[in-house]
């Protein structure tokens, strides 16, 4: 009778777990997503936020995913310092613990950033990078717009660099990419 007691008490503590865990993710992505919201409207509180929450944050993927948060919220703020800063500490994880929708998401924002700084040569690396991923690893249907996104980066950067001519090939890709997965 003793061991059945124990072996349920340790059931249900089994359970309580997961359902912790499985609770503390949904409010970690219904947090994120509210921040997300907040960065534009009162980027300072999100920032404020994500340095309350981060600390607890054990998954890899919610932790680029809180680090890109606060990179956009820098960004609102034209702290570009800080915008790499979190990116590329995003980047850090995403390359060591990451999947490779991580890795496609940071590379893109980072290339993006130093797009829109006019860094062309930089952007062109981790766009590059972030390329790579999308047409070698496995992302699945849903995210595979991503690679559009991507393409429509490089296209501007060679647009910028190159002419019209050496864009366009990009962006039909970008479009075809469009076509089948949104």
């Amino acid at each position: 009778m003793h061991k059945i007691t124990l072996q349920k008490v340790k059931l249900i503590m089994c359970l309580l777990f997961v359902f912790g865990y499985a609770t503390a993710q949904v409010n970690l992505d219904s947090l994120k997503t509210e921040l997300n919201l907040m960065v534009y409207n009162n980027p300072k509180e999100a920032l404020r936020r994500v340095e309350e929450i981060y600390p607890t944050i054990t998954n890899p993927s919610m932790q680029i995913s809180y680090l890109l948060t606060s990179a956009n919220a820098y960004a609102v703020l034209k702290n570009h310092d800080a915008v790499m800063e979190m990116a590329l500490k995003a980047k850090k994880i995403a390359d060591e613990k990451g999947s490779p929708v991580n890795r496609l998401q940071v590379s893109g924002f980072i290339g993006g950033q130093y797009r829109r700084l006019g860094l062309d040569d930089k952007a062109l690396l981790y766009i590059n990078e972030a390329e790579e991923v999308f047409k070698t690893e496995a992302i699945p249907d849903s995210l595979k717009y991503l690679g559009g996104n991507i393409l429509i980066v490089k296209g501007l950067i060679q647009r910028t660099s190159l002419g019209c001519e050496y864009a366009l090939p990009y962006f039909k890709e970008a479009a075809n990419v469009y076509k089948k997965y949104v």
